[in-house]
């Protein structure tokens, strides 16, 4: 959720080089990697186009899920993504642990050494535009697999002999084979047979982790004392698969438990972004993010019903709002709460704000498909 990093109150440096390692593979993979958050970053990306008609943008590809009608190799698996076209792309990798179905690509670590992955392309549109994005958009989704089209083109022959990472390669005679299988059940029509996993607790410990850098970050190293951030910690550290059966004493809101609720929140949401809120209230300092749907989530980083000494910490601090926008790199802020309410309301300006606002990207400018 987070940008370049530039942001102060939004970084911290002072984190253990192996933690932050199993923390990307375990905590926040589930996150960048799920559906939600992928489904999340396909709408605001589109708002964040410099457009370029000439030479195409790059667009996030939509994870469908793995496909349950073709296999290859017996330890392989095919997902399937869709192209901003609409065209589809058939990633062929080495079989995930079952712990990894909710996850677009499976286990990143293991993703990074599967030297046999690779890609084929289909495109939708004869569109110029809609051809150099997809070529863009595949290209710059699979930076480690040799990347095949789906049609004969015209170009074949300028491509790659080698199979290279992240590059357009041309088919040898084992991937004209596997091109023209994936081809007739193309050319079949009708719905594609594939699923989809969903992992419902996907957020839990990425919020508890969450909490645990606003934490360390804003209060400095007495929040590591208190016996509330041991509770985070040790929710942190949770293995995934016993979460469901344990009690997590942590103030939280998960993304599914707000599902249902229609949240003031929702009315701070900006389309480009997230937007996180941290408050003091007398329950302690809660962080809430507001996804750029509307939706919302919220953990608490203190709690003084269990440690009376971060009843302090809520008196000195002062409420404020970082918006991070993550197609673009940046993180904006800190605002005070009543003038991001005062701007989202029109009755404020907020110059950096403004700007990003009056450079969206209107979905009806793009070229039609067709």
């Amino acid at each position: 959720m987070g940008g370049n990093g530039t942001c102060a109150d939004a970084t911290t440096r002072e984190v253990c080089r192996k933690c932050n390692s199993l923390m990307g593979r375990f905590v926040d993979a589930p996150v960048a990697k799920g559906f939600f958050q992928n489904s999340i970053e396909n709408r605001a990306w589109q708002h964040c186009l410099d457009f370029d008609e000439a030479s195409g943008n790059v667009f996030p590809l939509t994870y469908f899920g793995k496909s349950k009608e073709i296999t290859f190799g017996p330890d392989e698996e095919v997902e399937v993504w869709l192209c901003p076209d609409g065209g589809t792309v058939w990633h062929i990798h080495t079989k995930q642990p079952e712990d990894y179905d909710a996850m677009a690509g499976g286990d990143p670590f293991l993703s990074r050494k599967d030297a046999a992955s690779r890609v084929y392309a289909f495109n939708a549109s004869p569109h110029p535009y809609w051809l150099f994005s997809n070529f863009k958009s595949v290209t710059a989704h699979f930076s480690d697999e040799p990347i095949f089209l789906g049609a004969d083109s015209d170009i074949e022959d300028q491509l790659l002999n080698s199979r290279t990472g992240g590059k357009l390669c041309k088919k040898d005679a084992i991937a004209l084979r596997e091109r023209d299988f994936i081809r007739a059940l193309l050319d079949k029509g009708g719905r594609l047979g594939h699923e989809l996993k969903l992992d419902l607790l996907f957020d839990i410990r990425f919020l508890a982790k969450l909490a645990l850098a606003f934490g360390y970050r804003l209060l400095g190293e007495r929040f590591g004392r208190l016996q509330y951030t041991n509770r985070l910690r040790n929710l942190l550290w949770t293995r995934r698969s016993d979460i469901p059966s344990t009690s997590h004493d942590i103030r939280m809101m998960s993304y599914f438990q707000g599902l249902g609720e229609k949240s003031p929140m929702k009315s701070l949401s900006i389309p480009l972004g997230f937007v996180f809120l941290l408050s003091s209230f007398k329950e302690g300092i809660v962080l809430s993010i507001v996804f750029p749907s509307g939706h919302s989530t919220q953990v608490s980083i203190t709690d003084p019903t269990i440690d009376p000494e971060a009843i302090s910490f809520g008196r000195t601090f002062q409420d404020r709002v970082l918006v991070s926008i993550p197609q673009l790199t940046k993180i904006i802020g800190p605002f005070r709460p009543m003038d991001y309410i005062a701007w989202v309301g029109g009755q404020h300006k907020i110059p950096e704000l403004d700007q990003l606002m009056n450079s969206i990207t209107i979905r009806s400018l793009l070229p039609s498909l067709r």
